[in-house]
């Protein structure tokens, strides 16, 4: 089998995965010093969601429902984890009376 691939995939191979990888981690790099690590670290669970959807776009792949549903349960928890103590706290912050004294 390696003897039936030819320079031209080989190179092709490389162009796509090197400048990708490197292109990640400056980013994510970059991410990291810009913000905590628990606001960046769950942003990771999104790659599964763009590659479907890149797929969908540039493949013209079909959608079923349940991977719609499986995406929208992936950013809905991510939301939830991300801003929910905000969203919570200023409901509840919100509902608490002032004490005067």
């Amino acid at each position: 089998m390696p003897h039936q691939i030819g320079w031209t995939a080989i190179l092709s191979l490389l162009f796509q995965a090197y400048p990708n990888t490197v292109l990640g981690y400056v980013v994510w790099n970059w991410l990291l010093r810009e913000y905590p690590v628990s606001t960046v670290a769950p942003l990771s669970l999104l790659v599964p969601v763009f590659g479907v959807a890149g797929s969908v776009l540039i493949f013209d792949e079909s959608l079923p429902p349940l991977k719609r549903v499986a995406g929208a349960l992936v950013v809905a928890g991510l939301v939830i984890g991300l801003y929910g103590k905000r969203l919570a706290g200023s409901r509840t912050a919100a509902r608490v009376p002032s004490v005067s004294r």
